[in-house]
């Protein structure tokens, strides 16, 4: 019927202000009465359960709720507004009968027609546009309710989808593998087969050198080493302090030492220390 509005709180008998869990709790009260299983064939009972579905889907869902309830407003608002409008409208008087007046016989016509007020056409051309906008927007609203649920459901659906399909692999993960393995693999045979380092020979400084043995410690914060301590050559090679060394000659102040690590036996240093930087370890 155009102009009419389903009342789906009424359907599911629960009040305006109802809330989500009172709805659910009406809904499934109703579905289990009204099951078509329970009474096979029974119109009523198919009926019943398909408004009872429809409510339920549309006041289970917050937007389209809040669409359905702002176009119910309009609804009962435009109802009001007509029923105050059909109710402060006069009643239609009888037609006179052939040879009479409405205002009596002996009266012209003329008289007649100059007293008589003309009826207002506009206001009920407005009145008769705007209920057949309400009409019209009544007849299409559960059409568009659906369509906006079934969009609804479907974009949930996509969610869902979404969520459940796996990354992708990576695909270059076998072969930067491959990579890094071959790199380890030619470290390891670079320093297997890597010459072991060759003790540095230091220019040999003219004038008394002594020979002596011990073992020091550096002192100094840097000790350089230096390649010709007559001519003050230094090297750009030094030991930080706490290094242990061993002294084997002597040219001034300058002790010829050699550092060997014990991390990594083919790391030696060789070279002119001054004596300055050193000092006798305590054993």
């Amino acid at each position: 019927m155009a102009g009419t509005l389903k009342n789906f709180y009424e359907t599911l008998g629960v009040p305006r202000s109802a809330t989500d869990e009172q709805i659910k709790t009406a809904y499934r009260k109703l579905i289990l009465k009204f099951h078509p299983d329970k009474n096979v064939g029974d119109v009523y009972f198919e009926d019943w359960s398909k408004k009872i579905i429809e409510a339920f889907e549309v006041l289970s869902d917050p937007q389209l709720r809040a669409e359905y309830d702002q176009v119910y407003d309009e609804h009962r608002r435009a109802a009001g507004r007509n029923f105050r409008e059909s109710a402060s409208r006069p009643e239609q008087q009888p037609a006179p009968e052939p040879g009479e007046t409405a205002s009596g016989p002996g009266e012209t016509p003329g008289a007649e027609a100059d007293a008589a007020p003309e009826p207002v056409a506009e206001e009920t051309e407005e009145a008769d546009a705007e209920t057949a906008a309400l009409a019209a927007i009544n007849e299409q609203l559960p059409a568009y309710l659906n369509a906006k649920q079934e969009y609804l459901k479907a974009e949930r659906d996509l969610k869902k989808a979404r969520q459940q399909v796996p990354a992708p692999k990576n695909s270059y993960r076998l072969p930067l593998m491959i990579l890094c393995l071959l790199v380890i693999a030619a470290s390891v045979v670079w320093l297997i087969n890597m010459p072991p380092a060759t003790e540095k020979v230091a220019v040999a400084p003219e004038g008394t050198v002594s020979d002596i043995s011990g073992r020091f410690i550096v002192a100094a914060d840097k000790a350089y080493f230096f390649k010709d301590p007559q001519n003050q050559v230094r090297t750009n090679e030094y030991l930080t302090k706490g290094n242990k060394i061993t002294v084997s000659k002597k040219y001034r102040n300058f002790y010829y030492a050699v550092f060997q690590s014990i991390a990594n036996p083919d790391y030696k240093l060789t070279g002119w220390v001054k004596e300055e930087d050193l000092q006798p370890l305590e054993e």
